[in-house]
């Protein structure tokens, strides 16, 4: 709030050029109302999409400070030094409590809890060489099984290959928040684990692909939860599916 109040009493106050400060509000501005109208109709990681405004906006905050401390030095003194003192309490903060979504951990916890399924636990096709790629894709699977994990949403592999540094198969959660309805989830899901016997289940940032939860209650009812962990952001379930199904 009081970054955001400095932005603007740099847009209208500051000493500087009217047209630096009106292509500086613009750029600040327009981008964030664009994702604005845009996230009306379809949900957008604003964070991300953004970052590319932080600097019109740290120099607003700085015309702003300076604005200040031309009218009253000790009133722009101790901004300067509540926003050094707030900030830097955010990146002492940022270093010691995790605040996103800790895939470190998930990935432990799956490297810890796989073992060496029974013959019927996964198919089986030529082996893969030692030297493979980290992620290897169904129906490519090794004679050594090796976890199969399904993603809810799918990018999220990029950030567990990082951490897993082993081989695995990825499956991707089913897209429901098109309108799928459980039937089609059903078909799905039924032919997305064909010869699967046994899942993990990565999740994060559910809504955004699975907001009713399809999939999930899919594997609910078509699986026997073996292992559960929550972390910080994401969780991770092992399923064992029914042979039947």
């Amino acid at each position: 709030g009081g970054m955001v109040a400095l932005v603007m009493i740099g847009a209208l106050f500051a000493d500087t050029p009217v047209r630096r400060r009106v292509q500086l509000a613009g750029w600040w501005a327009l981008p964030v109302a664009a994702v604005y109208v845009i996230s009306l109709r379809v949900a957008v990681f604003e964070d991300r999409y953004l970052i590319y405004i932080a600097p019109a906006f740290f120099f607003l905050v700085a015309l702003g400070l300076d604005a200040v401390w031309q009218r009253a030095r000790w009133l722009g003194w101790s901004l300067l030094i509540a926003l050094v003192a707030v900030n830097g309490w955010g990146i002492v903060r940022q270093q010691t409590i995790t605040i996103k979504a800790d895939f470190r951990q998930a990935a432990a916890f799956v490297a810890e809890t796989h073992t060496t399924p029974s013959a019927d636990a996964a198919p089986q096709s030529p082996a893969v060489p030692v030297d493979a790629p980290f992620t290897v894709y169904l129906p490519l699977v090794q004679n050594n099984p090796v976890p199969v994990v399904l993603f809810q949403m799918p990018y999220l592999h990029y950030t567990f290959e990082y951490y897993f540094r082993a081989p695995f198969n990825m499956l991707e959660g089913v897209w429901t928040n098109s309108g799928r309805t459980p039937a089609e989830v059903d078909a799905e899901m039924r032919a997305l684990t064909a010869g699967v016997r046994s899942l993990y289940f990565v999740v994060a940032e559910e809504a955004q692909w699975d907001n009713r939860q399809l999939v999930r209650q899919w594997l609910q009812e078509h699986g026997t939860l073996q292992d559960e962990a929550r972390f910080v952001g994401v969780e991770v379930y092992r399923y064992r599916l029914d042979p039947t199904e």
